[in-house]
């Protein structure tokens, strides 16, 4: 065989094997996604399906009740993925979840175990504007939907609907990262998660304004943290490294629940991480509270919501994206009466849980996690135990009120509660164990409700009548 020939042939076998190792096809779009996950001090889970509404119209199952059905419980949090560029013809959106499930999704896509998927064999695909308005469902004129499609993204078309993003509400399982220590002015905050957190605030509501503080980075615990500048540590607003030689604190004894007037005991899965309450962090970074701003004032609201806005739009999302999840959560996020703390979560950290593929694949990806960490306060035993002796008040109406309060406290409240069912006092045992029994169901996650009724007998049918009223 001549030089040519080898030559021809092995253009020829080049040509053929091409496809084998082509590039997958690429979009003219990128993908932008903002999420909030919300995770609870003890609780093994974020945005946990108990403890939230759904943010969804009525009209999209979900498996969290509706706004309707449970009026007085938080609006569910949730991730929200648009498209930014050129249409296309056909695209496959997958959402993979490694451990935890989907409540709902809009537009309505196809949930097969762990992957929620928005297909081209269900005709999924950009584009420029809508195929006519009967594409898009009918929704309140208060709704955040409404808002959200006055954005300037790409229109995603799922079977016969039509919308301006992707939504989905899901559950995961993620504890809290943070740890807290000191109060109230100084808190010493820690990172165990295995990767750097970001855009760390804390915001503290007083009688006598609002108190915030922000953080740039706060490296996983070990790791030393970035020099802080020299300023005075009194100086509001700004943060210290903290000596990572100094010796931890000792854990507090934890009493083992003997039962109380029904016999009552909690799964060990509806329990507080043993994390809750251990020894302090051997390092950390000292955040130290502003002076109070004055409620409702400009000034606190550009330390606040101004604040997040400005940081989220340095990450690539568009003005209208921000505008839409910060206003949305902006109660949510800095109107809490209790110490509120959040942070942004490395993508890569989301990216090992909760995995996005799109194909064709896009120009750009920018995933936002945004984590809400509640009941860190390190001073909340104290009022946790102040509410846990309201329970035996001579007013009826300050036990309701502390009754209310544990509840909202979930999990958190757990150690203080198996305590009180020993007390001597009737009405603070009668409280607290219909306090654990309600909540145990719930904490204990997926236990089914007879296996939660193996561990603990069941309340007589007027319990609360077992201790009449004192008031």
């Amino acid at each position: 065989m001549s030089n040519r020939s080898i030559i021809l042939a092995l253009g020829l076998f080049v040509l053929l094997a091409s496809p084998l190792v082509a590039e997958p096809p690429a979009g003219e779009f990128e993908v932008h996604e903002l999420s909030l996950w919300i995770t609870d001090d003890g609780a093994p889970v974020s945005n946990a399906k108990d403890r939230f509404s759904s943010p969804f119209p009525s009209t999209v199952t979900s498996s969290r009740p509706t706004r309707a059905k449970a009026p007085a419980a938080p609006l569910g949090p949730l991730g929200l993925i648009t498209f930014h560029g050129r249409p296309a013809a056909s695209l496959d959106i997958e959402l993979r979840i490694k451990n935890g499930s989907f409540m709902a999704h809009w537009p309505s896509g196809e949930v097969a175990g762990n992957r929620l998927l928005w297909s081209r064999a269900s005709g999924t695909a950009l584009l420029e504007q809508p195929e006519g308005d009967s594409s898009l469902l009918g929704i309140d004129a208060e709704h955040w939907i409404r808002k959200a499609r006055t954005g300037d993204g790409l229109f995603v078309r799922s079977g016969a609907r039509s919308e301006r993003f992707l939504a989905y509400d899901a559950e995961r399982q993620q504890v809290s990262p943070l740890r807290l220590h000191g109060g109230p002015d100084k808190f010493t905050v820690s990172n165990q998660s295995d990767s750097t957190l970001f855009d760390l605030f804390l915001v503290q509501r007083t009688p006598a304004g609002v108190r915030v503080a922000w953080l740039d980075e706060l490296p996983k615990e070990g790791t030393a943290a970035a020099p802080a500048p020299a300023i005075a540590a009194e100086k509001p607003g700004q943060q210290q490294p903290v000596d990572e030689k100094a010796p931890p604190e000792a854990a507090p004894p934890t009493e083992k629940p003997k039962g109380g007037l029904f016999g009552l005991a909690i799964p060990k899965s509806a329990r507080p991480n043993a994390a809750v309450g251990g020894p302090a962090p051997t390092g950390g970074v000292e955040m130290v509270l502003s002076a109070p701003l004055p409620t409702g004032s400009a000034e606190a609201q550009e330390r606040t919501a101004g604040e997040l806005a400005r940081r989220l739009g340095q990450l690539g999302l568009t003005a209208h994206e921000i505008d839409l999840f910060v206003s949305h959560y902006a109660a949510t996020l800095f109107d809490d009466e209790s110490l509120v703390v959040g942070c942004r979560q490395d993508p890569a950290a989301l990216d090992a849980d909760l995995t996005l593929s799109v194909f064709p694949v896009p120009t750009k990806v920018v995933r936002v996690p945004l984590l809400l960490a509640r009941n860190v306060d390190p001073r909340l035993p104290d009022q946790i135990n102040r509410l846990v002796a309201q329970l035996g008040d001579g007013s009826f109406a300050k036990r309701e009120e502390a009754e209310k309060q544990l509840r909202q406290f979930g999990v958190r409240a757990f150690p203080h509660l198996q305590q009180a069912i020993q007390d001597a006092d009737l009405e603070v045992v009668v409280r607290a164990e219909r306090i654990l029994l309600n909540q145990g169901q719930k904490a204990a996650g997926r236990l089914g409700t007879s296996e939660v009724r193996k561990t603990a007998a069941p309340l007589p049918a007027k319990a609360a009548e077992v201790a009449p009223p004192k008031s």
